[in-house]
């Protein structure tokens, strides 16, 4: 019986790999939901109790995050308050660039990062600018990917749960 289960389970999940071929509109504002809650939270964790930190935190510059489909389509975006207009424009470009050369941006200007599925094919790409280093952009997008990728896990659960 434990074989049959073990089979059963390697074939779920092959038919869950070949679902996710996209980014959904609700993964994608998932994403961005869940990426300024973390931001919120790190801010929170990184200032402590100490005033001082939460006013230099209060300096960091705000951003703006854009997503990609597998299309090259912009499936989600958003400027934080304060967020410079050539940064908006520069998120976009970067989740452009990243899809359309195959290549994280980190190779050119951080701040894009490709979205693969299981199978390592690209779904789309997450563009993020706004802060003072490329570096740092750059960060921001791996949060985001791991925030979808977290997503996706939490989706494949519930698959799994309902069968």
């Amino acid at each position: 019986m434990g074989k049959r289960v073990d089979k059963e389970i390697a074939n779920m999940d092959k038919k869950i790999e070949t679902d996710v071929s996209d980014i959904s509109t609700e993964a994608a504002e998932e994403i961005i939901r869940k990426f300024i809650r973390e931001e919120w939270m790190r801010a929170t964790k990184e200032a402590g109790e100490n005033e001082f930190d939460m006013v230099k935190h209060k300096e960091k510059k705000p951003v703006a995050m854009a997503i990609v489909d597998r299309n090259g389509k912009l499936k989600a975006f958003i400027s934080l308050d304060g967020t410079i207009p050539t940064a908006s424009e520069q998120s976009i470009l970067k989740a452009y660039e990243t899809f359309t050369f195959r290549a994280n941006a980190m190779y050119f200007s951080n701040g894009g990062i490709l979205v693969k599925n299981t199978k390592g094919q690209v779904i789309g790409a997450i563009g993020v600018n706004g802060r003072d280093s490329m570096r740092e952009n750059h960060e921001l997008a791996i949060l985001a990917l791991e925030i979808f990728e977290s997503f996706q896990r939490t989706i494949k659960m519930k698959i799994r749960n309902q069968k």
